[in-house]
């Protein structure tokens, strides 16, 4: 059977796509803890750095100064740092 190991070839790369969008869902650490005084809240229930803040996560490591403007939703090197912060400083 010849075309066997191709069929099985093309039915693992069709699992595999149809998990990328699942894959792509990076589960937050729970061990990421995020100092509330380095943020503040702005009125549109976006998050802005106050000062320099250094944060790691799983894609690297970002400084952000005040010109940044974090969102809910809105990963940035792979965490939802928003969604983070709405959690631990409310």
């Amino acid at each position: 059977m010849p075309g066997f190991p191709i069929a099985l070839v093309a039915l693992l790369t069709i699992a595999l796509v149809s998990a990328l969008p699942a894959a792509a869902q990076i589960p937050q650490p729970a061990t990421t803890k995020l100092s509330c005084n380095a943020f503040k809240k702005n009125p549109d229930g976006s998050w802005s750095p106050v000062q320099l803040v250094t944060i790691s996560g799983p894609n690297g490591r970002l400084a952000m100064n005040s010109l940044y403007t974090l969102r809910q939703g809105v990963p940035v090197m792979g965490l939802d740092i928003a969604t983070m912060l709405d959690q631990q400083c409310q």
